[in-house]
């Protein structure tokens, strides 16, 4: 038996925690012990001992060949997903003003589909759909605004649902929307094609007006109350993106004490997912360790303000509340969904990505759907969707490799020049943050009751 190279030692008070980033195992052991783990002298043992180890890939066989698991995790992920991602951007144009907005920073033409690229995506995608072989469909319908293209939005919603319905495909529609546009007959004819919604609001009616605005400076916070109106009476699950500017918690328990009063506390198809505004993609955060760290730390002090917030309010529905500290504990061999096959992102020229961030960006683009949706793929596509970490020297005996993957490719790609290198950031000092956060949240009488948990009443 030996121990695993996959082992992390994060120390907490008078004991450390061993946390496995093979397998996700968290278990708390004295100075002896991770003494033990770290030199491999576990022989003088117990057997019980040994047996809580090994069941939790703390210690593993001496046959066992743990990069072969781990790249063989990784190449299945990869190759085998179990469902189709489709991302598509209909236009780049937006009927709001927002100072904030990435797609402004990115400077973008405000382009829509035109009816030939429109025809010619839904042609590749059926053709892949069915190459693909899948047996699940997921469309994710994003901007710019889509429904400022309502012809395309219901065309990618209602015509790929009917596609997946008359080959037995699941299907999984969702919507990332200002929210202000839907409504009336486009909420009547998009809301079958759609399972879930994505809506922000950037704080009370009178901050969230002065951030989100018409071109003509209205203000959308009653136009997007209405909105939430409708989907309270539905089944789709709403996702309420609220911004929190500066700390600013005041005008955070202001929105929520009027969203509460509007009854959509009660709505068990809302979901809260708090996250903390910062002046550029949270993704391109993480080239900056420094402020990705603060970022992180920020967030951790965030979360536990608003849990215990929401506790105060009495806010009824909780569950599915996502904090800004992201402690999710979630494997994950392969560190981005979208570097999988089976994964699609299409802008409103036709243009095909792997990263939803850098959308609209050409030196990005790592094909192109062209007459009858014939795609002419850039070797990016293939040097992305090859890259396999245990081919960096620096990633091959790296206890952080399986929650790290070998970093972001594009992150690799703008600091080294090649998406066939790694690229490092902040993953080990946010994994040990991350699993501290984890730990203090639910497991509180293990952390010293540091952050006891706030029981309901």
């Amino acid at each position: 038996m030996k121990s695993s190279k996959y082992n992390v030692y994060i120390p907490t008070q008078d004991k450390f925690v061993v946390y496995n980033t093979l397998t996700g195992s968290l278990l708390f052991v004295d100075e002896e012990m991770r003494s033990a783990l770290e030199k491999n002298q576990l022989e003088k043992l117990d057997d019980t001992v040994k047996k809580q180890l090994t069941t939790h890939g703390i210690a593993v066989d001496d046959d066992i060949d743990e990069t072969a698991v781990y790249n063989y995790l990784h190449t299945k992920e990869v190759y085998a997903p179990s469902y189709t991602s489709v991302t598509v951007f209909p236009t780049y144009a937006c009927n709001l003003s927002c100072h904030y907005c990435y797609q402004q920073w990115q400077d973008m033409s405000k382009s829509s589909m035109t009816e030939q690229v429109l025809k010619n995506t839904m042609e590749f995608l059926k053709k892949r759909i069915i190459e693909d072989k899948s047996r699940a469909l997921l469309v994710k319908v994003f901007g710019g605004e889509p429904l400022v293209h309502p012809r395309a939005t219901e065309t990618f919603l209602a015509g790929l649902h009917q596609f997946a319905d008359q080959h037995g495909i699941e299907y999984f529609g969702t919507l990332t929307t200002n929210g202000t546009l839907f409504r009336g007959e486009l909420f009547e004819k998009l809301s079958p094609h759609i399972a879930a919604v994505h809506i922000t609001l950037d704080g009370p009616e009178a901050l969230h007006n002065s951030i989100r605005f018409y071109s003509d400076g209205t203000g959308t916070y009653a136009d997007i109350m209405e909105t939430l109106s409708l989907l309270g009476e539905t089944s789709i699950r709403t996702c309420l993106r609220i911004n929190i500017h500066d700390g600013d918690y005041t005008t955070t328990k202001s929105l929520l004490a009027d969203l509460r009063e509007r009854g959509f506390s009660k709505c068990t198809n809302f979901e809260l997912d708090f996250g903390l505004v910062v002046q550029q993609d949270k993704c391109d955060l993480q080239l900056n360790v420094k402020e990705y760290i603060a970022d992180k730390e920020t967030a951790v002090t965030s979360a536990r303000y608003i849990e215990s917030m929401l506790h105060s309010m009495d806010w009824e529905n909780t569950e599915g509340v996502r904090y800004p500290d992201d402690i999710r504990m979630d494997k994950a061999p392969v560190i981005c969904d979208q570097t999988k096959r089976r994964r699609y992102i299409i802008d409103s020229f036709g243009d095909i990505y792997l990263c939803p961030s850098k959308a609209g960006e050409k030196e990005y683009k790592v094909g192109r759907i062209g007459e009858n949706g014939k795609a002419t793929w850039i070797h990016s596509f293939y040097d992305i969707l090859t890259r396999n970490p245990l081919d960096f020297a620096e990633c091959t005996h790296c206890a952080y490799l399986p929650v790290c993957g070998g970093g972001c490719a594009v992150h690799a790609k703008e600091k080294n020049g090649s998406y066939t290198t790694s690229f490092c950031g902040a993953v080990k000092q946010i994994t040990s943050q991350r699993v501290l956060s984890y730990l203090t949240r639910y497991y509180p009488e293990k952390m010293g009751g540091a952050h006891q948990r706030p029981a309901r009443k």
